[in-house]
């Protein structure tokens, strides 16, 4: 799910509320994670369904919906470019905290049963701290009802994991302003990498392709490396980072991939791929 988050100035009574001073534990005990920057601390991705027309080489489908980084930095994707900002060691543990509530931290993450449906997207949450990684998969997160197959228990687990889902979304509404040290604002990468190739599922054009005019696939390779000043006219042409989309290229129909080089990202363009 992508949403814009909105900055506000919002009171701190809620993180007051929790107790937690500033040296890495929390209300009830211990809760540490790991402080490098490349390190996930929590990540929430979305997918699933119906498979698209044209599948993207798996590097692409590593774009995370949302993640905390060990040192605070924050990055999400919104309806527009990615966004990003940076939490202080107290706003983190108030993720955190809200990630427990969730049951998150639980081992073996949380029971939400398996909906009787079929082709709808899943969300799935990881959460790392020094105590070990826990994951949760949400099959169709939008039924909840008993008609599909689940239990009190796992109605009440996910409406749980919906709040959370919503505090994070909206987390500078939902956390003090104090607690952040920079941003919200766009996101700043090195680089994106690009790959356009003729598509395999499409034989001709309809019309209604937008053309590609940013650069000749047949002059810079199918596969490239996109920084500096034409970095920002390429994120305006992308509406679905990581996934593909049709393009006219030189009147024919080929399919473009894009994504942003975020930390521990794989290697972009790898050997042997044009």
């Amino acid at each position: 799910m992508r949403r814009t988050l909105a900055f506000a100035l919002v009171g701190v009574a809620l993180l007051a509320a929790c107790g937690t001073g500033d040296d890495g534990t929390d209300r009830d005990g211990p809760l540490r994670w790991p402080r490098e920057p490349s390190a996930e601390v929590l990540l929430v991705d979305s997918g699933g369904g119906l498979p698209p027309p044209e599948a993207a080489p798996e590097r692409f489908g590593e774009l995370p919906d949302f993640v905390v980084y060990g040192d605070g930095l924050v990055v999400w994707r919104t309806d527009g470019p990615f966004q990003s900002a940076r939490l202080d060691t107290r706003g983190v543990r108030q993720v955190l905290e809200w990630a427990d509530d969730a049951g998150l931290l639980a081992p073996g993450g949380v029971d939400t049963g398996e909906p009787q449906v079929y082709d709808v997207p899943g969300i799935w949450y990881e959460v790392t701290t020094d105590s070990g990684t826990e994951k949760t998969r949400v099959i169709a997160p939008g039924f909840k009802g008993e008609d599909v197959g689940l239990t009190d228990e796992q109605i009440e687990a996910r409406a749980r994991l919906s709040q959370f889902h919503e505090r994070i979304f909206s987390m500078s509404e939902s956390i003090p302003e104090a607690r952040f040290r920079a941003g919200p604002g766009r996101l700043d990468v090195s680089g994106w990498e690009v790959l356009s190739r003729p598509t395999k599922t499409y034989t001709k054009l309809s019309g209604n392709e937008p053309r590609w005019t940013f650069d000749d696939p047949g002059d810079v390779g199918r596969c490239r490396v996109v920084t500096g000043a034409a970095q920002r006219r390429l994120e305006a042409l992308i509406d679905n980072p990581g996934e593909g989309s049709v393009w006219e290229i030189g009147g024919e129909p080929w399919v473009v991939f894009a994504r942003p080089l975020l930390r521990g990202a794989t290697e972009p363009c790898p050997s042997g791929e044009e």
